[in-house]
């Protein structure tokens, strides 16, 4: 009988993390190969390069873990979390360009203004408890499979913001683990192949 090696299960398991970020298929584990080989172009040991492997793999591996509250607010969760993935929420001019009308485009009337109404008014809960509980399902998988402490503490970082102002730590800059950093940059550089080719990746 053949044996399945942990990454063959991680891999799958990323899929299934894609449905429930409203992802494309495939969309982690392009991120995951794209951060594996900015990882080795820097240099980094076997051991980080491991780190950021299963750390970009894992790192919506919670994405459900809130669903029931955030349909309390919304009805097409997906639809709000493929909205903001696209959304730099660091720019307010951003939010209201891209987040709000991209929260109003489906249902009718009355639909749209309580979704829109709801983001205003619950947003910041909801994105509190969103990335605690992701960050916090995923770094207990981690543990569970029996990755690294570097994994584990990497993954609870998945949602900080390099000036302090992510959640759920408010961690800054190199505070934020590095295989959460390079996690980072690869996956806005599929995000933006995706949305307009490698000249807006690059």
């Amino acid at each position: 009988m053949q044996r399945l090696r942990l990454a063959q299960l991680l891999v799958g398991l990323s899929s299934v993390s894609d449905l429930g970020m409203g992802l494309p298929p495939g969309d982690v584990a392009r991120t995951c190969l794209v951060a594996t080989a900015l990882a080795r172009s820097l240099d980094l040991s076997d051991e980080q390069v491991s780190d950021v492997y299963y750390t970009s793999l894992l790192q919506h591996v919670g994405c459900t873990a809130y669903s029931h509250e955030a349909s309390a607010f919304f009805r097409d969760e997906l639809m709000v979390k493929r909205v903001a993935i696209r959304t730099n929420f660091a720019d307010p001019a951003d939010v209201v360009r891209t987040y709000l009308p991209g929260l109003a485009r489906s249902g009718g009337l009355g639909e749209r203004v309580r979704t829109v109404g709801s983001a205003v008014l619950h947003g910041r809960g909801i994105t509190d408890g969103f990335s605690a509980a992701n960050c916090e399902v995923a770094g207990m998988m981690a543990r569970r499979v029996g990755l690294p402490d570097p994994v584990q503490r990497a993954l609870l970082d998945v949602f900080e913001w390099w000036n302090g102002k992510g959640r759920p730590r408010r961690l800054r800059g190199e505070a934020i683990a590095l295989p959460t950093r390079i996690t980072h940059v690869a996956t806005y550089a599929v995000l933006f192949d995706r949305l307009g080719g490698p000249e807006a990746a690059v």
